[in-house]
């Protein structure tokens, strides 16, 4: 396959050719093998921007609605029960949040995610 390479040194992908064309001034291009491990990384790169993007989807979904349900809820509790409740839930979305923010933290990212378990309502 044909790629163009960030700069001289070749080692950073920019992105995937229908072939080689005369190079202007500041373009590398080369042609490599799909095991190639610049290319590896290049697609690696491409998946990470797309976990990270399901994972800013379930903060906007999950988190952010739940947890301004959950302090309305803190907020209008008359009870202590209905006031434990509500923390609890403000708690257990927090939790939720921050494993989603530390995806790209785990082991294997970004080829092999362990998805943290969504809060019940």
């Amino acid at each position: 396959m044909f790629v163009e390479f960030s700069d001289e040194t070749e080692t950073v992908i920019n992105g995937i050719l229908g072939g080689l064309s005369p190079p202007g001034p500041g373009v590398y291009q080369a042609e490599i093998e799909d095991d190639d491990p610049r290319y590896i990384a290049y697609i690696n790169r491409g998946v990470a921007n797309v976990v990270r993007n399901q994972r800013d989807t379930l903060l906007r979904s999950v988190y952010d609605p739940g947890i301004l349900m959950a302090q309305r809820a803190l907020r209008l509790a008359t009870t202590p029960e209905e006031t434990a409740y509500a923390e609890g839930k403000i708690v257990e979305l927090d939790v939720y949040a921050e494993a989603l923010v530390a995806i790209p933290d785990q082991p294997g990212f970004p080829n092999t995610i362990t998805w943290p378990t969504v809060p019940t309502r």
